[in-house]
């Protein structure tokens, strides 16, 4: 997500102090809100469910979160056009 939360931790925090993706990696101008995917599909998609994802970086574990400020996903269902 587009925002100053990625632009710290998925940035910042990832590539620049833990290391754990190589540093240039992520392009702040190239990160895409929800908003924007759903969108740039059109209306011939539904929303069926969103969920933030957050990681731990003590043991790099992924759990669901409320906060899609970082990284997020979403599902989506194809209607007729």
């Amino acid at each position: 997500n587009r925002t100053f939360a990625a632009l710290l931790i998925a940035i910042v925090g990832v590539e620049y102090v833990l290391g754990w993706m190589p540093k240039g990696t992520h392009h702040w101008r190239k990160l895409v809100k929800a908003n924007q995917v759903t969108a740039a599909l059109g209306n011939g998609f539904e929303v069926i469910d969103r969920t933030g994802v957050r990681i731990n970086p003590l043991d790099r574990s992924f759990h669901f979160s409320r906060y899609m400020g970082v990284n997020y996903m979403l599902v989506l269902k194809k209607g007729a056009e």
